[in-house]
């Protein structure tokens, strides 16, 4: 087993290779932020020297994920094929709220919020911030979306509206 470290930009990748295929436990931390940990498994079918661009263009996501900041995991799935399989956990601390979303060869094909104080099922406005302080406000009534669903940028411009009724896109 070799232990493989690189770095590309502000992320550290480390890797393990076994045998002649690379099966690599990435855990990528970002910095300066660096409590904010990601853990991700690649299966790359390749036998060139390690480098990013061999996860880039050979790898594909395989196994568990999870994201966490400190002590708090904010989330955790599954990868098959790279694609997200499976049910995944999403925790929205400054919300007081999780969801469970299940996917299918990457496809979401259900989801739910929950209010993580009571366990009930989540209604209200849920606000969530995104990669470079992109917003989505979700509506949800009985633990599904209800109402529009508003997108920003970073600018905190809306950049989109999508109408839901009962968890199911509206026309």
């Amino acid at each position: 087993m070799e232990v493989l470290k690189s770095q590309v930009n502000d992320w550290i990748i480390i890797g393990v290779k076994l045998k002649t295929k690379l099966f690599a436990k990435l855990f990528l931390i970002l910095y300066p932020s660096s409590d904010t940990v990601y853990s991700y498994n690649y299966r790359v079918n390749n036998d060139e020297p390690y480098n990013y661009e061999l996860f880039k263009y050979f790898g594909s996501l395989e196994g568990d994920f999870y994201m966490q900041v400190g002590d708090l995991i904010l989330v955790t799935g599954r990868y098959s094929s790279g694609l997200k399989t499976d049910q995944w956990l999403y925790s929205y601390p400054i919300g007081n709220a999780y969801s469970t979303k299940v996917y299918e060869s990457g496809k979401l094909v259900s989801e739910l919020y929950y209010d993580s104080i009571d366990e009930e099922f989540f209604k209200g406005e849920l606000t969530i911030v995104g990669a470079n302080n992109s917003k989505e406000q979700i509506k949800i009534k009985d633990g599904l979306r209800h109402g529009k669903t508003r997108f920003y940028n970073s600018q905190n411009e809306e950049i989109g509206v999508v109408k839901y009724k009962n968890g199911v896109e509206a026309e």
